[in-house]
């Protein structure tokens, strides 16, 4: 059990159980404590709280929460607006050269009204806990003193209430030309020239729950004590209750709650462009044996985004904006801020290749072989352990595949293999090995963000057999595995200066560097394999005749091999060993019926999937777990005209 609060701390621990306000902090005569189960490296040996017997943190047993049962309740979900339009011209010069040229825009506004689960609130150790109330005395909400707990022992989870709106002004500008070349000896060839614009501006907004200024100043609380995240509110609820949407759901009560801008992170404007120009060449040679593609592409991205966010302690430490004059701008309420400036704060150019080729061997046989690279820039935005933008998310892959028509046609076959790299995933270093190195730098690491890529290979097979016009069975079957396969390359550097650092002051550079050295050697040691393997058969029977004209029926079956789970580890005793979860077949019946009426053609069709309402775990990890979806009938209805 730890404890909740210090009595002394100017940061309190409010709940909110049915309505009822009560600080948990704790007093000069009462200390209040939530259950923990602490499983980091000091679980054995800290002051408070422990876990000397290294019990491991598991799921909830199905016992005490079904499986199927929602305790998020009615107010995590988010609503979405936008409005779209597209305008394309299309003209042909010639034959064989046509143009184009489109624009598009859009606006949209999200707000999402969030409860998350724990979060690490109250001041527990990790988030996501079901807790059992430990405490047999709780402050008199009404009073001084305390008043017998009624829920004590009882299991309750605690809700963090938060609120985010976001949105983006979207403008798009395409070109394209596309000439197609007469060559001799039965050459063709394609040129496409392409080249687009897109300027965005996006604001992001995040709000806590926390006790009104009004009711702050009826407790007394001053300095400090006053600031609003001093003072948030946390929605309790036992499962006793039940979790029905009125005693999950949460409001702003006027008076006595309300929502205020809270951390720097997430409250940001950013206005950005992207710029880019394409080339591609599609070529087909020998009459058509061998057709080609080569694609090259350059693009610029531009990103301009708002100073973070700062807390104002003359107004109860809420988060607000600065003018460009350093003044603050207003703040009003929940309400989008207009006029926030941006400044300008990544620059980066990319160019991207892609090169591919079929070759038709043999009227039965046929290979393809492809190399394909990509940039992503508008879901990456922060900073790298050396203060600066984050460099793209970028990736690489190639593919080589052979085909197969065999028994003229009646069975298609083709095998393919694989690689991909994702290259500048985030990954981050720990608050220790930066202050190890931050002495011995000549600029001190910026945070705690650095990179890492993660490569994946494998092998696909898939059978396409034509029993007969009406009859077909496809059946596929892929392996692959993943690794992360580079590890934090700012912090090498630094590691090396740091290493330097410290020999020229006379220090023995590995005594310097202990902690971040055993970092990276545990970052790559732990590395090991994922693999994976899945399996499908899909069969499908059309009726063209008969009574049961218009009528297709079929199934598809999918086969996953167990994924394997890393073991649990408490202070180097390994407590749950590694597993591979259970191997599942999902089945998938299907059926439509599909008639013309009129001009029109209308479909309608049924689709029964994971029929058997087969319930596997299918998460990666004792604690994260994942369920397959249960049975769910789909019903879709298409017209065509």
């Amino acid at each position: 059990m730890q404890q909740i609060r210090a009595a002394t701390a100017v940061n309190h621990a409010f709940v909110d159980i049915g309505g009822v306000l009560n600080n948990w902090q704790s007093t000069a005569v009462n200390t209040f404590r939530i259950s923990v189960i602490p499983t980091g490296a000091t679980a054995t040996s800290a002051t408070d709280p422990q876990n000397p017997n290294r019990i491991p943190l598991r799921r909830v047993p199905e016992s005490i929460v079904p499986l199927g049962q929602d305790w998020g309740g009615p107010d995590t979900k988010h609503n979405s607006k936008y409005f779209a339009y597209t305008v394309e011209l299309k003209h042909a010069f010639s034959d064989r050269l046509h143009g184009l040229v489109a624009h598009n825009a859009q606006v949209d506004d999200t707000i999402r009204k969030q409860a998350f689960s724990s979060l690490s609130s109250l001041g527990a150790v990790a988030g996501r806990y079901l807790h059992v109330d430990v405490n047999p005395v709780l402050p008199n909400p009404n009073g001084p003193g305390t008043i017998p707990n009624p829920n004590y022992e009882q299991l309750f989870i605690v809700h963090v209430p938060l609120y985010n709106p976001d949105g983006h002004d979207i403008l798009n500008w395409r070109a394209q030309l596309v000439y197609d070349a007469v060559l001799p000896w039965g050459i063709t060839q394609r040129l496409v020239v392409g080249a687009n614009y897109r300027h965005e501006e996006v604001y992001s907004e995040f709000f806590g729950y926390s006790l009104t200024r009004e009711e702050i100043a009826r407790r007394g609380y001053t300095g400090q004590a006053a600031y609003y995240t001093n003072n948030l509110v946390y929605p309790v609820h036992y499962l006793r209750d039940g979790n029905s949407d009125q005693k999950l759901g949460w409001n702003v009560r006027p008076g006595v709650t309300q929502l205020f801008r809270q951390n720097a992170g997430v409250n940001r404007r950013l206005d950005q462009s992207l710029t880019s120009g394409s080339v591609n060449i599609l070529g087909s040679y020998f009459k058509g044996r061998v057709r080609s593609s080569i694609g090259l592409s350059r693009e610029h991205w531009l990103q301009s985004a708002s100073a973070p966010t700062t807390a104002d302690t003359n107004n109860f430490n809420e988060h607000t904006y600065l003018a460009a004059n350093g003044t603050r701008l207003p703040n009003d309420g929940t309400r989008k801020i207009d006029g926030v400036p941006v400044y300008p704060f990544a620059d980066d150019w990319s160019t991207n290749q892609t090169y591919g080729a079929v070759w038709h061997a043999l009227p039965w046989l046929s290979f393809t072989g492809g190399y394909f690279e990509s940039s992503q820039f508008s879901d990456n935005y922060g900073t790298d352990l050396t203060g600066g933008a984050l460099v793209p998310l970028t990736g690489e892959g190639a593919d080589f595949s052979a085909r197969l028509k065999l028994f003229g046609g009646l069975i298609e076959a083709t095998v393919t293999r694989f690689q991909t790299k994702q290259e500048n995933l985030n990954a981050s270093i720990t608050a220790a090995v930066r202050d190890e190195l931050n002495p011995l730098l000549a600029k001190p690491l910026a945070n705690l963000v650095d990179y890492r890529d993660r490569t994946s290979s494998g092998w696909e097979y898939q059978a396409l057999a034509n029993l007969n016009r009406n009859w077909t069975l496809l059946g596929s079957y892929s392996r692959n595995q993943t690794e992360f396969t580079r590890f934090f390359p700012l912090l090498g550097t630094f590691l090396t200066e740091a290493r330097a650092t410290a020999r020229s002051r006379g220090i023995d550079p590995d005594d310097a560097t202990t902690i971040t050295r055993d970092f990276l050697e545990e970052q790559e040691g732990v590395i090991s394999l994922t693999r994976r393997a899945t399996a499908s058969l899909t069969t499908r029977y059309s009726f063209t005749e008969g009574l049961l004209k218009g009528v297709t029926a079929g199934v598809a079956a999918r086969y996953t091999f167990g994924r394997e789970r890393p073991g649990v580890t408490i202070t180097g005793v390994e407590v749950l060993p590694p597993i591979r979860s259970e191997s599942y077949i999902l089945t998938n019946p299907f059926v439509s019926y599909r008639r013309k009426f009129g001009r029109f053609n209308w479909t309608l069709q049924l689709n029964v999937n994971n029929v058997f309402d087969e319930k596997v775990d299918i998460g990666n990890g004792y604690t994260w777990t994942r369920y397959t979806e249960p049975r769910q009938y789909v019903t879709t209805a298409t017209v065509a005209f």
